[in-house]
């Protein structure tokens, strides 16, 4: 398919979109340090500020996905484009604390209509032979945004203060709100509006499953710098490019794992993505090599879009035209959760333990989720006849 007519369909400028999405995601982090010094907070203070700010995108992806449902999803996404960029831009004039925070939450709403909604719509207009590859690359466009955020960040905040950095950064916001306005409402094919019927309870299980997954993957992602400096001794500087490392990995993960979940069970790919992470995080702890935690970070990312990809798909197949949003957005909104109470627990581990054994600890929530897939894997093979409606090869 060529660039023009993935942009007709709508598939170009959901991956445009993810891209830009997720760079505003994580302008958050990167200012906030900059915003404590600025408006002289504490640490309590900066934690309580982010922890907010993403336990109010989590809430809202629900909502927007199931807003999502009842009217077309372009809009929403439009108007979340619309909302983030002009707080975002508004950050650049805040004197004041408490204004401050109320634009921080807005441009959380703002942020949160993306993932539930541009998700489900790729899983619609893609080509149902090619759906699992087509998420799979959307994931990637994803991680491409964070790699450009940091670096674009890095090289110009130094010179243009962070406030000029930030105005850059939010250009592409008012052009892609305009996109999504003007791009025409796909018609979805009937026929693979749902794929396979199963119970509510079956997809409750695996929502819960992906929630204790995320319990350790937000737990890695957020020390991981951490880690490197108090395992390999490195700079905080050095240390920090292992995350940028490991979202490399995922852009090689999410277009693979999609390619093999359109021709194998999805819940299969993530079961074997989720055993595999295992070894691969208890390597990392018992490593000192720079190198070998490295190469061990872009494994990890291998293999976190080993897991996303598949259960996007997974989750795509299972749920119809009118409750995909608002079973993404459930999805989204245990996510969020996961990844606000991980620091906080793997925190007071690695108070007790260090930070090396607080890795390991983190093999208990993916280990505890492997066990929801294997069991959902199992269910669905032995059950796959009665409820198969789509395409075989399962």
């Amino acid at each position: 398919m060529t660039l023009k007519e993935h942009l007709k369909n709508g598939i170009g400028i959901n991956n445009f979109g993810h891209a830009n999405n997720d760079m505003y995601m994580f302008i958050i982090p990167m200012i906030l340090p900059l915003l404590k010094l600025e408006f002289n907070l504490s640490y309590v203070e900066t934690g309580l500020i982010l922890t907010a700010h993403i336990g109010v995108r989590s809430l809202f992806s629900y909502i927007s996905g199931h807003l999502g449902d009842i009217y077309d999803k372009r809009i929403i996404i439009s108007a979340g484009f619309l909302l983030t960029t002009i707080f975002l831009v508004g950050l650049i004039f805040v004197d004041n604390v408490i204004v401050l925070v109320i634009f921080l939450m807005l441009m959380a709403i703002g942020i949160a209509t993306f993932h539930p909604l541009a998700t489900a719509l790729v899983g619609e207009i893609a080509d149902p032979d090619y759906r699992g590859f087509h998420i799979g690359l959307f994931e990637a466009t994803g991680s491409i945004g964070i790699i450009l955020t940091t670096f674009i960040f890095g090289l110009l905040v130094g010179n243009w203060g962070w406030r000029y950095t930030v105005l850059l950064l939010s250009l592409p916001g008012i052009p892609l709100a305009w996109a999504y306005l003007k791009s025409k409402k796909e018609e979805i094919d009937t026929e693979v509006q749902a794929e396979i019927s199963v119970d509510r309870f079956y997809i409750l299980m695996f929502i819960l499953g992906r929630g204790v997954r995320s319990i350790g993957n937000g737990a890695i992602f957020s020390f991981l710098p951490a880690f490197a400096t108090d395992q390999l001794g490195i700079s905080p500087g050095r240390a920090s490019w292992l995350v940028t490392v490991m979202f490399l990995g995922n852009i090689l993960g999410g277009p693979g794992s999609g390619w093999l979940s359109d021709k194998k069970n999805p819940l299969l790919i993530i079961s074997i993505s989720t055993l595999l992470a295992m070894p691969v995080v208890l390597g990392m702890t018992l490593s000192n090599s720079i190198w070998l935690v490295g190469l061990l970070c872009i494994l990890l990312g291998v293999l976190n879009g080993g897991f996303f990809t598949p259960q996007n798909l997974w989750l795509t197949t299972v749920s119809t035209a009118a409750t995909r949003g608002k079973v993404m957005g459930a999805a989204f909104l245990i996510d969020g959760i996961s990844v606000t109470v991980a620091p906080t627990i793997y925190g007071w581990i690695a108070d007790q333990i260090g930070m090396g054994g607080a890795f390991r600890w983190t093999l208990l929530p993916i280990g505890l989720s492997l066990i929801f897939f294997v069991k959902m894997y199992d269910l669905h093979r032995r059950e796959q006849l009665e409820f198969r409606v789509g395409r075989a090869g399962y």
